[in-house]
């Protein structure tokens, strides 16, 4: 089948959907480009931008020798460093560098404290390498992730007066996700490959170009099947879809300003690539199993607004009736039966300071005979055991019902929590509320595997015993009664904390780095 291929039509009603809907339509598009560009679906954030933000925060300066002379010493004394390092070239340094630049924010932030970077400069450069793996990851895994999305967003921008944002996540919906970040990874290593040639990545570009339209409209499909569906829809068009990007060419040199890309170009070639397909979406000579979206056949919103408002009507802005359904979060009939209300939350969170403020000051007791206050607060709380057991609760209630399950999040829930927490201390306060170095299995000595099992038998405990009883105790407690509990509760708190601004931390002997004797004490106690 032969379709009518008018690039000005094409290119007309791009430029109408994106500036003819009004003000509200154009700003919600124009973020959307902002949002896509920030994860990569539609190239990146310009360099003068992220430039620009750097220097307005300060970040431009990071590169200091103060800054990183303590990492780069550290590296280079290393068993690491002795090796590859030579006298006229350090490996060590231009790698410490290069962490420098892709972690600018925290380099910044830990700079600081230049203490704590003396102290810690293996966890430093640790740290480091972690935030520049989960940001290659992030970058791949976001950029996947949004081109679909993007694709779903554009498309339905189409047939509505202005986007929602939600919508991005729709394809994802109904336990969608792991099957498109395969089928998208095998996309992924067949674009590479074909990168390895440049006529050949070329054509294969424009051959494989509605795969995401594809996987957004019917996410179930195989990469078999939009491989092929993509080849079918492109055959004979390839040459013409060139055409339509060559006329396109102001747009590409707009697109080079930092501020005019994002109000203009950016959002006038997304939706270039949805009119794209939604034309050749029409042909008859192929598989049409794969349009499942009935709306998608229609006319652009964009038309319909303009001859309703020529003729003095007002088109309803009634929403598209689709097919894809909103992503649900999916929940358990245990969820359902076993809400809490936030007052529930707040008396867990007391008790569960409560009795870990117990549970410490006891050991001092039992083994030193002395009252030791062992909290970083003045009163009789111990934050970290409260906001440990609320995200347990609140997190893990779910999985209530899957013991082992529930027991390898609950040992990873702590675990993170514990080590941001002694992080934070340590850089904030110079200040080691806990040490595990000389526990066996420990990481940095802010977490170990024995602290891991005792959170772990506390969060069976909290999800299946203190959880229900609390919330069963303040429903007979009532309801004005709680409040009232919680508000004092929660004043005091707030008190304490502004106490510890005042007057500082509380500290002492029993207090900070002889925590890992306290740590020994709890074993000789549990035994």
């Amino acid at each position: 089948m032969n379709i009518e291929w008018k690039y000005k039509d094409i290119l007309r009603t791009s430029f109408y959907t994106v500036f003819k809907k009004g003000v509200l339509p154009w700003l919600v598009l124009v973020g959307a480009a902002m949002l896509f560009s920030l994860f990569g679906a539609v190239g990146r954030i310009d360099t003068l931008v992220l430039d620009r933000i750097d220097s307005i925060f300060g970040l431009d300066s990071f590169m200091t020798p103060d800054n990183l002379s303590v990492l780069e010493d550290y590296a280079s004394d290393s068993s690491f460093g002795k090796k590859v390092n030579t006298e006229e070239y350090s490996v060590t340094n231009e790698l410490v560098m290069a962490l420098a630049r892709k972690n600018t924010l925290i380099v910044q932030l830990l700079a600081m404290n230049k203490e704590y970077m003396k102290r810690n400069s293996g966890e430093v450069l640790g740290l480091l390498i972690v935030a520049m793996l989960l940001m290659v990851f992030a970058n791949y895994f976001f950029a996947n992730v949004m081109e679909i999305g993007k694709a779903r967003f554009v498309l339905e921008n189409r047939f509505q007066r202005e986007g929602r944002y939600r919508r991005i996540f729709a394809p994802f919906g109904s336990k969608k996700f792991l099957h498109l970040i395969l089928v998208y990874l095998r996309y992924f290593i067949v674009m590479s490959l074909w990168m390895l040639t440049v006529v050949g990545y070329i054509y294969k570009s424009f051959q494989y170009s509605m795969v995401p339209y594809l996987l957004a409209e019917d996410p179930e499909l195989s990469w078999k099947e939009v491989k092929k569906l993509s080849k079918e829809m492109t055959k004979g068009y390839k040459w013409k879809m060139f055409v339509t990007y060559l006329c396109c060419i102001p747009l590409f040199i707009i697109d080079t300003f930092p501020v005019l890309s994002f109000l203009v170009s950016k959002p006038i070639l997304m939706q270039l690539d949805a009119e794209m397909y939604i034309r050749l979406r029409e042909r008859t000579d192929i598989d049409r199993k794969a349009f499942i979206e009935p709306v998608f056949d229609g006319r652009a919103y964009v038309y319909e607004y303009r001859e309703a408002k020529a003729a003095g009507k007002k088109l309803s802005d009634e929403l598209p009736a689709y097919k894809m359904q909103d992503i649900m979060l999916g929940i358990t009939d245990f969820d359902k039966a076993d809400k809490y209300k936030l007052t529930d939350f707040i008396v867990m969170f007391f008790m569960f300071d409560l009795v870990g403020y117990i549970w410490e000051v006891s050991i001092h007791i039992v083994e030193d005979h002395k009252f030791v206050n062992r909290g970083m607060m003045y009163g009789p709380w111990i934050p970290i055991y409260g906001f440990g057991g609320v995200f347990i609760i609140f997190f893990l209630n779910r999985f209530k019902n899957n013991k082992p399950k529930l027991i390898i999040l609950t040992m990873l829930l702590c675990g993170v929590l514990e080590y941001l927490t002694s992080l934070v201390l340590d850089i904030a306060m110079n200040a080691s509320y806990w040490d595990y170095n000389d526990m066996s299995f420990n990481i940095n000595g802010r977490v170990c595997l024995a602290g891991l099992c005792a959170f772990a038998i506390g969060g069976f405990a909290g999800i299946y015993l203190i959880g229900p009883a609390i919330r069963g105790a303040l429903e007979k407690f009532g309801t004005k009664r709680t409040r009232i509990l919680c508000s004092v509760l929660v004043a005091a708190f707030v008190t304490d904390l502004v106490c510890c601004k005042i007057f500082g931390p509380n500290s002492g002997k029993g207090i900070g780095g002889s925590a890992v004797e306290t740590a020994k004490q709890c074993l000789m106690f549990i035994r």
